[in-house]
């Protein structure tokens, strides 16, 4: 099984149109997720432009933190590397596109 179809067992049921798929040729380890989510009821961007609110923010991040909670509760292994950014900070090779709908 590869780390796209673990991801995708571990979030299944708990985002609309989940998709999730590894990476190929030389990122082949990546992770690549997309799914739905629902946006604040409080939001007021104008996201046509490409602008956020603070509140898609704040549902993005929180979106993001459900993502890893989920993979850490099913003890899931992501693989990552070691960013060149002059603090040797390690990354979780996972790239997550989030629809707010």
């Amino acid at each position: 099984m590869t780390k796209a179809q673990e991801v995708k067992r571990a979030l299944k049921g708990h985002f609309n149109n989940l998709k999730s798929v590894n990476g190929q040729g030389t990122a082949w380890g990546w992770v690549h997720l997309s799914f739905d989510y629902p946006k604040s009821k409080e939001c007021y961007c104008d996201r046509t432009q490409g602008m956020y609110c603070s509140k898609c923010r704040d549902t993005q991040e929180e979106a993001h933190k459900k993502v890893y909670e989920l993979i850490k509760k099913s003890k899931i292994e992501l693989y990552n590397y070691t960013a060149d950014d002059g603090y040797n900070s390690e990354r979780d090779c996972m790239i997550i596109d989030i629809n707010l709908i």
